[in-house]
Formats: C-alpha cells, sequence, structure tokens
C-alpha cells in the first residue's frame, strides 16, 4: 500500500491587522514629545531643545563672550532681549562716565559712582551668561553632560592670567611658562610704553595655545544607533514529492 505523499501547498500566510490611523498619530505625538526624538521644525508647539542638537551650547562660550562686551554671552544663549539691553546699557553707561570724568563740564563723582555701577553690571553679567544656558529646561540628567574638565572654562582662566588654564589641565611647564612671561611683560611695560602691546599679545597666545592642545568636550549624549529590522521567520519548506 502506498503512503500518501505530503502536500505541496505552501503553508497559509497569517496577515497582521492594519494599525488604526488613531493608534499611528497617537505613537507620532509621543515619540515627538520624547525627549531623545529631533525636534520638528514645521510644529511651532515644539521647540528644539539645544539640548538634543549636534553642537549644544556650552555655558562658558558664553561668559567668555560676555567677558569681551557684556551682553554677546546672553545673544549666544537666544536671550536677545536680556543681551541686547545689556549691551545697550553698557554703552550708554560707559559713554556717560567717560564723559564726566574727561569732560570740561563733567561731574567727576558721578563719574566715578557710574564706573562702580558699570563695574558690578560686568560681574553680574558674566554669572547671568553662565545661568542662561546652563539650567536647561525640560532636561534629564541623563541627557546633560557635564565634563570634569571644560576648554572654555580652561580659556576663562587663561584670560584672568596666562597659564592659569594651563594649569586647570595640569600642563604645569607651559602653565609655568605662560605665567613668567605675562607678569614679566606686565611689569616691564609699566617702565617702559614701547612694550604696552606685548602683555595683551601674551595673553592672546596663551588662550590661543590653550584652545588647539586641548581635547573638545565630548557629545553631550550618547547617539543611538538604528534598530535592526525584524528578521522574518522562514517557513520551513515541504518535503519534494
Amino acid at each position: 500500500m502506498a503512503s500518501p505523499r505530503p502536500s505541496s501547498s505552501p503553508p497559509p500566510k497569517f496577515h497582521s491587522p492594519r494599525p488604526h490611523r488613531s493608534s499611528i498619530q497617537h505613537l507620532k505625538s509621543k515619540m515627538e514629545r520624547s525627549p531623545n526624538h529631533p525636534p520638528n521644525p514645521l510644529n511651532p508647539s515644539n521647540p528644539p531643545n539645544p539640548l538634543n542638537s549636534p553642537n549644544p551650547l556650552n555655558p562658558w562660550i558664553a561668559v567668555n563672550l560676555s567677558v569681551i562686551w557684556p551682553g554677546l554671552g546672553q545673544l549666544y544663549g537666544q536671550a536677545r532681549i536680556k543681551g541686547g539691553f545689556l549691551a545697550i546699557a553698557t554703552l550708554v553707561l560707559l559713554t556717560y562716565s567717560g564723559w564726566s570724568l574727561f569732560a570740561a563740564d563733567g561731574n567727576t563723582l558721578t563719574g566715578l559712582l557710574v564706573v562702580v555701577v558699570l563695574a558690578v553690571l560686568y560681574v553680574a553679567n558674566l554669572f547671568d551668561a553662565y545661568n542662561t544656558i546652563r539650567p536647561l529646561p525640560k532636561a534629564s540628567p541623563k541627557e546633560v553632560y557635564q565634563p570634569t574638565q571644560n576648554r572654555w572654562y580652561a580659556i576663562f582662566l587663561s584670560q584672568i592670567l596666562p597659564g592659569f588654564g594651563h594649569l586647570y589641565f595640569q600642563q604645569a611647564v607651559m602653565g609655568g611658562l605662560f605665567l613668567g612671561i605675562g607678569v614679566l611683560t606686565a611689569y616691564l611695560a609699566n617702565f617702559y610704553p614701547i612694550l604696552l602691546p606685548l602683555p595683551p599679545m601674551v595673553w592672546a597666545i596663551a588662550c590661543y595655545h590653550l584652545y588647539r592642545t586641548t581635547p573638545p568636550p565630548p557629545p553631550p549624549h550618547p547617539t543611538f544607533a538604528q534598530r535592526p529590522s525584524p528578521r522574518r521567520r522562514s517557513h520551513p519548506r515541504s518535503p519534494n514529492p
């Protein structure tokens, strides 16, 4: 008696039910609200977060910009109204204090008081430039990168005295060299006016050398690789007749 021949017809295919349109929209809105999902620039209700951008804002860059002129760090931190106000207020106070101190009709006491106000505004501007970027809202602790050594913080230290930034990065030889040259040129410039351009040049060279020799900071959050597509299960083939 002959054995029955196996069937050569392929196994039945099971189709998964197609998701409803409302469930797709709900999943899309949930992904847009996720902090790791890139924001949609065409959606005004979902503004971009500087933390999730490839080049996030660095608070010490804002501080260094505010050292050059008050308000620049706030403009860098996208606080345009506050940055513009600080920049204009500094210009007005500086002009008025210069006129009060050096003009024939100016009041010296008023000029000195304006200089004190300008100094307080300048120092407060540095702290405000740091805080403009540092307290980022709606950011989880896992997304905020807090490096142990910040290049721009070292450059800020080198603007106080050349070599401080190198010592911060434990570069003792270069730090001591720039510190000695800076102090020596600043001391000699008091007796020889022809050497007045040398101290600012030493300060600038120290900052540039520190920028070129220190490593850049790593990204603020790790990049997530795309998930591989799930493999399709292969159905066992029926034996040949």
